[in-house]
């Protein structure tokens, strides 16, 4: 199944402009964008989790005080 981004950032409360940066330093691998969904982004379920777990990963280091994440 594969999630739309408008639903995305609804689901998850992100920016479209931070999913599409994340995807530009190839954390996400490829997203597919669909022709059924106007061709909007579409994420597979384990990009979802990838997404998430980048998320907050990035909310607990700003919490610590650290202002830039690197996940190469």
């Amino acid at each position: 199944m594969r999630i739309p981004i408008s639903r995305l950032v609804k689901e998850l409360n992100l920016e479209a402009h931070q999913l599409r940066e994340r995807e530009k330093r190839d954390w996400l691998g490829e997203v597919v964008k669909d022709p059924k969904h106007n061709y909007q982004r579409v994420y597979t379920e384990e990009q979802v989790e990838r997404i998430q777990l980048i998320a907050e990963t990035i909310q607990a280091q700003r919490a610590q005080g650290i202002k830039r994440t690197d996940f190469e």
